[in-house]
């Protein structure tokens, strides 16, 4: 009994430890000493922590909570003008008919230890991808994404691998060779392996 309220005195010193200050956390002894209940009041959700080796399966007795879909104010990346203008030409004639945007990836180049951005044409949006329109209000600023969500236009889509890398950053296209820039603030180009 004693070492019974010892190993519970220890779980709850180190629960209280792991946690961040604010955060109330109890735990419950069950009949089964190798399984603890434990309860979170931030998430409000029960679930059942195993001890024993080679347990690791985490079951969730709550009702989970349907997750908003997150609709940011501003746009992931700017558009120059040619970019913008390059971009609605390439997804106005489009080599098929199903196009329906272009995402902007960060991945490895084929050919090279390095990564680059790529850019290609899309069917289908992937989960997470934040779209950028290519489209401007009457004033001549570019249209938001809460206007631009659900608008049925085509769009470049910012993939959620690239979105930490290339947010805030400018999408600019040169008029003449073609060649696709991502630019940042002070106007250099960005490094994909930076």
């Amino acid at each position: 009994m004693i070492a019974k309220r010892a190993a519970s005195g220890i779980m709850r010193m180190s629960l209280k430890r792991s946690f961040p200050r604010g955060s109330d956390s109890r735990v419950l002894m069950s009949s089964n000493d190798s399984t603890f209940q434990s309860f979170f009041t931030n998430s409000g959700t029960f679930r059942s922590v195993s001890s024993a080796p080679g347990s690791s399966k985490t079951t969730t007795t709550a009702a989970q909570t349907k997750l908003r879909k997150f609709i940011p104010r501003k746009a992931a990346v700017q558009l120059t003008e040619s970019a913008r203008t390059f971009f609605r030409t390439l997804l106005q004639h489009p080599p098929r008919p199903e196009i329906i945007g272009i995402l902007l990836s960060y991945q490895q180049a084929t050919d090279q230890v390095k990564m680059v951005y790529h850019f290609q044409f899309i069917t289908t949006v992937p989960d997470r991808a934040e779209g950028v329109s290519l489209e401007l209000m009457e004033d001549g600023s570019p249209k938001p994404p809460e206007q631009s969500h659900n608008d049925g236009l085509p769009k470049l889509y910012v993939h959620p691998d690239a979105f930490l890398k290339v947010l805030g950053a400018t999408v600019d296209v040169d008029p003449k060779t073609k060649e696709i820039r991502l630019l940042d603030r002070e106007g250099n180009e960005l490094d994909p392996d930076y």
